[in-house]
């Protein structure tokens, strides 16, 4: 939990999480949260997350080419429970200004809360850095939070200002999404209002996104894709391509995120109709896991 605060007041045991959407207050001592500054506190500096203790946070070993094969090592949030904030649904105690301190049934602003994902810890060193988001219907909103906006934010700390933005929805006008994305982003944001395909070759001409990111970018190139489009067939057919070692497709994604609906009993109220009831958590482990075998930082996403 500390280790994924983004302001540490000097001298105090609270820390506070900052995801861009939420700024959550967490005291070491008691393991209390809040919606507000404690009493004498106030936002401060918001600083990367770059988390220290292996024993918590999983581990890539690289060795760096350009450096004779110099060794170097970056950490990540481990693959955990059920691959959301690891405290949603712990009765944690959360407390408000109008409302006593009770137990938080469901982990309130936690359920929802992205500070426990952990960014690259340094700038790559790439030319260009590309953004493609399937699922994203606005910069400011968005069903568990916007994305756009997130990733924009926080990995803005980690010295990654996207050169390029593409993003893709079925439901949302352009003129309503561009309404949305501020001035700074929208000579390189690009939206298309179109659903995405499952695999290369499409009869409706519907984008696969895998196809697009390897005729745009180039593999010195740093590239994130986040898939959420709540619909199981197309993202994991998506996913069951990119970890097909006859497509290289792979090898130009750098990050990846990813909302995998299956049975995860914390998601049962919300996902409703969009479970694979075939598959379960430790499913979810095993794909992750494959994308991080194979050198891409793959989060669950939500």
């Amino acid at each position: 939990m500390y280790s994924t605060c983004s302001y540490f007041p000097e001298g105090s045991t609270w820390c506070m999480k900052d995801d861009s959407l939420n700024q959550l207050w967490w005291n070491s001592e008691n393991g209390r949260t809040l919606t507000y500054p404690p009493p004498g506190l106030s936002p401060g500096p918001l600083t990367p997350v770059r988390p220290t203790d292996e024993e918590i946070f999983s581990r890539y070993d690289f060795v760096n080419e350009c450096k004779n094969d110099e060794p170097f090592f970056e950490l990540i949030e481990p693959l955990v429970s059920h691959l959301r904030h690891p405290v949603s649904g712990c009765g944690t105690k959360f407390c408000s200004p109008k409302d006593a301190c009770k137990p938080n049934e469901g982990g309130g602003k936690y359920f929802t809360d992205r500070s426990w994902i952990v960014p690259p810890p340094t700038k790559p060193t790439a030319e260009k850095s590309y953004y493609f988001d399937a699922g994203a219907s606005s910069w400011t909103a968005g069903q568990g939070g916007p994305s756009l906006s997130y990733f924009a934010a926080v990995w803005k700390r980690h010295g990654i200002d996207f050169d390029h933005i593409e993003a893709w929805e079925g439901g949302t006008s352009t003129q309503k999404f561009y309404g949305t994305v501020p001035a700074e982003y929208k000579d390189r944001t690009h939206y298309q209002q179109q659903l995405i395909s499952s695999q290369p070759t499409s009869e409706g001409g519907n984008p696969f996104v895998p196809t697009v990111i390897k005729s745009m970018a180039k593999k010195e190139d740093y590239v994130l894709f986040k898939l959420d489009i709540d619909s199981g067939p197309v993202e994991q057919g998506t996913v069951d391509f990119l970890l097909d070692p006859a497509n290289d497709e792979i090898e130009y994604i750098d990050e990846f995120l990813w909302e995998h609906h299956v049975d995860n009993y914390i998601m049962h109220g919300h996902w409703e109709g969009g479970i694979d009831w075939s598959l379960k958590i430790s499913d979810s482990y095993m794909y992750f896991l494959k994308m991080r075998q194979k050198g891409v930082r793959a989060h669950s996403w939500i």
